[in-house]
């Protein structure tokens, strides 16, 4: 917007310049249905994430992810039927699971979570560290270009010359969480990785 790059919801004012970016492997968001503006646009903004929904929809059943413990494809889990035929999936070893299997035990269902290549779950990694000079570059080099992994933020802190790295990332499942924390042991003075 004005020769400056912008998030697609910054609201527009009259006169301002446009130059619109496309990308085929980019797609509309549901949340760009509270920014739309006019009645057309988020009709196609609908039309198109109805039809992505029943394609997911065709012959499977809707799986939802415990917000609290985050499965992700490898981990052992365990689903519970819901009423309306969803199953909610956690981690075997998460304490909603554990309590859910004592009052519903008769609903629960076996569940495999299939690695997709297009699909990817948000990891959060906390790293420490002793100090050193290209050391978050070392770190946002491996997850970036040797993991081809997004990064949706860094906090990093140092006091006394340790380092405390907050990163949230997204792995497509458990193995490639476990690799990915491997590596970055592997850095230079890097102390824990978790």
């Amino acid at each position: 917007i004005n020769d400056k790059l912008c998030s697609i919801t910054t609201p527009l004012t009259r006169g301002d310049r446009v130059k619109i970016g496309t990308d085929d492997d980019f797609h509309p968001q549901e949340h760009w249905l509270k920014y739309a503006q006019t009645y057309r646009a988020r009709v196609h903004i609908r039309h198109y994430l109805n039809s992505i929904q029943k394609d997911k929809d065709k012959g499977a059943v809707k799986l939802e992810l415990c917000e609290r413990c985050h499965p992700l494809p490898g981990d052992e889990v365990v689903g519970f039927k819901r009423k309306d035929g969803s199953i909610l999936v956690h981690k075997c070893s998460c304490d909603v699971a554990l309590s859910l299997s004592s009052q519903q035990g008769d609903e629960i269902t076996q569940v495999t979570l299939k690695s997709d290549p297009a699909k990817t779950y948000p990891s959060g990694l906390i790293i420490k560290a002793v100090n050193r000079d290209r050391f978050l570059y070392d770190i946002m080099d491996y997850i970036s270009n040797t993991m081809k992994l997004s990064i949706e933020s860094i906090n990093s802190t140092t006091t006394d010359e340790i380092v405390e790295c907050n990163i949230k990332t997204f792995v497509h499942s458990i193995s490639e969480l476990k690799e990915l924390i491997a590596g970055i042991q592997s850095i230079p003075n890097v102390y824990e990785v978790k």
